[in-house]
């Protein structure tokens, strides 16, 4: 059995390596605590979205780097301790040699590995997957893994040690585990850098954040292809007096203002670019449709066709960070635009629509509380689509009149939407596997436009009493 080397430490160099591991490990705890909040600021997205942790995460992630800090601090100590000349009368250093070798590259090679991984995961969840921080976090379903890091780093630190000094190193390691456990635990307090003023400073800009914003859900939903050819309106609900706020361009927009500022945005484009505008309105469900309405009817009047929907999907596996309901916008007349702006000189009416007689007419009406009628019977949402896909596979040609109050929530009103485009879009798909034995997605262009001309979703909207129509 081999010898275990002696080794003599004086009291001035304990203490003064002792001071230096300290020392050590708060710049290491300093410099993952400033590398973390450095990866949430470049998270910020255009709309000032950004990965934000709450203080549970936040203490984690602190008591993850000040372990890892305190294990790099004992091998700045260890090695300093270890590092002395040879003894006169020893023979074989190489034990003594070998553990300040692996205490002064055990955390190099530690970075090594770690910044491997953190690339990684900026890669692929970062670029590849943009905003995957609003639904991939590794608290608290990941909670182990950090806590096995910290383990096997600890134990790997302690191995040529235990070679060397078997009999004594068991009780050493056993203390240096609990204290650095200890100094961990109080080191994880200190914030390094102040991160609720760095969430402050993002998320003031936020309008989730400043307002009631929250979208409805759906189960259809879309991306935008170009955003260069797309308009965002936020129709929020102000957190203090719970009345409507429109926000464009980041600034607040009084009601009253909002046909001018249309205007102006529709004199700024080229020819080529209106009609391929998409007006992206992002709407809290809370808002009453009075405002929405308000917003629509300044839109139709300057021949705004294409709208779009903010929406959250109904299936929370599904990761989207924006998605929208696309929809054409209904013709409002110049009786609604006098209703509406009062104060203004209504512009020129569109032609009216010709005359057309429908084969079937079907009465939806939705109370302000958000009770469903379908031709005088009482109905609940899941009903309604069972219905409606009825009554429209019974006589294709077919329309939807739908009535509704100006205090009707926004989420109630798209709801309706939302479960006829579904019970149509299930006509479609049963009327594909028998017509055509084939997915609606697997059809060919020619086959679509007879499967929309054979079921396509009518609605024609009656806000404020006052009719309006889409098809």
């Amino acid at each position: 059995m081999l010898k275990q080397p002696t080794i003599h430490i004086s009291k001035r160099r304990l203490i003064v390596g002792i001071i230096m591991g300290l020392l050590y490990a708060y710049a290491f705890y300093s410099f993952f605590y400033v590398s973390r909040e450095a990866f949430r600021y470049f998270t910020v997205t255009p709309d000032w979205t950004m990965l934000v942790l709450s203080d549970s995460e936040v203490w984690q992630c602190n008591l993850f780097f000040a372990f890892i800090s305190m294990v790099f601090g004992q091998s700045m100590c260890l090695a300093f301790i270890f590092n002395q000349p040879r003894a006169f009368g020893e023979k074989r250093a190489y034990r003594k040699r070998s553990i300040v070798h692996d205490q002064s590259y055990m955390k190099w090679y530690f970075l090594n590995w770690f910044s491997k991984l953190a690339v990684l995961y900026a890669t692929f969840f970062g670029m590849v997957w943009f905003g995957s921080w609003v639904y991939f976090s590794f608290f608290p379903e990941y909670n182990y893994m950090f806590v096995l890091i910290g383990i096997v780093l600890f134990l790997n630190s302690w191995n040529n040690i235990r070679l060397a000094y078997i009999r004594k190193s068991g009780k050493w390691m056993i203390i240096s585990f609990v204290v650095i456990s200890v100094l961990s635990c109080c080191l994880s307090m200190h914030n390094t850098v102040d991160y609720k003023s760095i969430n402050e400073s993002v998320l003031k800009n936020n309008i989730s954040y400043k307002y009631q914003f929250e979208k409805p859900e759906s189960s259809i939903y879309q991306q935008i292809e170009y955003w260069s050819y797309s308009v965002l309106l936020h129709i929020v609900l102000d957190k203090d007096s719970n009345k409507p706020v429109i926000i464009a361009n980041g600034q607040e927009i009084p009601l009253e203002d909002l046909f001018s500022y249309v205007i102006e945005g529709r004199l700024s484009r080229d020819s080529y670019d209106i009609s391929r505008i998409v007006y992206c309105l992002y709407i809290h469900k809370g808002v009453e449709m009075s405002c929405v309405n308000k917003v629509k009817v300044a839109l139709s009047s300057v021949a705004v066709r294409n709208i779009a929907y903010s929406v959250k999907p109904d299936d929370e596996s599904i990761h989207a960070y924006d998605v929208f309901f696309r929809n054409r916008l209904p013709s409002y007349f110049s009786d609604n635009f006098t209703d509406y702006f009062p104060s203004l000189r209504p512009p020129p009416p569109p032609p009216p629509p010709p005359p057309r007689e429908f084969a079937s007419e079907i009465t939806v009406d939705i109370s302000s509380s958000g009770d469903i009628t379908v031709n005088g019977e009482l109905v609940n949402l899941h009903k309604y689509r069972k219905l409606i896909k009825e009554l429209i596979q019974s006589e294709p040609d077919y329309m939807i009149r739908y009535n509704y109050t100006d205090n009707t929530k926004f989420e109630d009103y798209f709801s309706i939407i939302l479960n006829t485009f579904e019970a149509v879009n299930e006509l479609r798909d049963e009327y594909s596997q028998k017509q055509f034995s084939k997915d609606v997605h697997d059809l060919s262009e020619e086959e679509q436009r007879e499967l929309r001309r054979m079921f396509r979703v009518r609605i024609t909207e009656k806000p404020m009493f006052k009719q309006s129509s889409q098809e």
